[in-house]
């Protein structure tokens, strides 16, 4: 099955060489090691088995039994690891399309990507495992709200949130979110391609619009509404440490970047008091994704290796945005 193999000698070759920057590996060991050396950094960990857009049952039962497997390695390793930080419990993130919302010929392929993925975090709350339900384009939007409405209803703070900052609905889904007890929504830009009609376009637009999100999100909603950042932009993650350690201080907070993406900054919130979950992406199809991230959005793997080249300016940018004590 294709989604299932290996890109053989050429997929070898980008992991040792550029893959392993951005993916922790192709197998579950791979990832166990990613987040203890997360951890031994003093940061968390957010867990994803590569393989969105299944087509078929076949596929999307493979990724069933590799996010039993993952919950149930990740179990034993909290409970046999001697971690530093006893609170420390690694995250996992799973998108729709992984669990059938894609696969042809099902009569409700809503009612069968819903099963699924209720059976998985299920599971995961069972051994404590915290899951992040991803966003994908807009088309997704709707069904991926309404479930994890429905699952936040069972699972509470266990289960939790991706908003895409491009998309115009997002501040209403955001404020209806605000009132649900337990809600917990990580903020993003959104890399979707998407028409004018329900987004926006230029990238000035979406970070007009993530920092408006932020604002919502830590200035109009309780305490108990937990947020989480998901940039490598130094001034979002600026503003929300700024209203964090302010006046809007949330229960729940952290900033989450991707592996291998300014770890300089990373390192650096790490010693100001931070919380940071770095995200690990995992499995044998590193290769696959990486080029279809590529094809679908270029203007994201750009920015990613931009973020690498000027890491050194984007951690000063970041230290410029950072509010001084006179103006707190």
């Amino acid at each position: 099955m294709k989604q299932r193999q290996h890109a053989g000698v050429g997929g070898a070759i980008f992991h040792a060489t550029v893959g392993r920057k951005w993916c922790a590996g192709p197998t579950v060991e791979h990832v166990l090691r990613a987040i203890q050396k997360d951890h031994d950094e003093g940061k968390g960990a957010l867990v994803n088995y590569l393989g969105e857009h299944c087509k078929t049952k076949e596929e999307v039962m493979h990724n069933m039994e590799a996010y039993e497997t993952l919950i149930e390695r990740l179990a034993t390793f909290l409970s046999s690891s001697e971690l530093l930080d006893p609170t420390f419990v690694p995250a996992i993130s799973m998108k729709p399309t992984q669990f059938g919302l894609d696969v042809a010929g099902l009569s409700t392929p809503e009612n069968y990507t819903a099963g699924n993925m209720s059976h998985i975090v299920a599971l995961a709350s069972r051994k404590g495992i915290p899951v992040w339900m991803d966003m994908e384009g807009s088309d997704t939007t709707d069904f991926t709200i309404g479930l994890y409405k429905r699952l936040l209803e069972v699972q509470g703070r266990l289960v939790r949130l991706v908003l895409q900052a491009n998309l115009k609905r997002t501040p209403d889904d955001l404020r209806d979110l605000m009132q649900r007890d337990q809600a917990t929504v990580r903020l993003v830009k959104g890399i979707y391609p998407e028409s004018p009609g329900i987004a926006f376009m230029k990238n000035e637009e979406i970070h007009r619009a993530f920092a408006e999100l932020i604002e919502i999100a830590f200035t109009q909603s309780s305490s108990s509404f937990g947020v989480a950042i998901g940039s490598h932009h130094s001034e979002r993650i600026a503003e929300a440490v700024a209203f964090q350690q302010g006046d809007f201080q949330k229960d729940y907070f952290v900033v989450q970047m991707l592996r291998g993406v300014m770890k300089k900054l990373a390192d650096q919130l790490v010693t100001q008091g931070v919380p940071i979950e770095i995200y690990e992406p995992y499995g044998p199809n590193e290769f696959p994704y990486s080029v279809r991230r590529m094809r679908e959005s270029p203007s994201f793997i750009l920015g990613l290796v931009r973020a690498t080249l000027f890491e050194g300016r984007y951690t000063k940018l970041y230290e410029h945005h950072q509010p001084t004590e006179s103006s707190q």
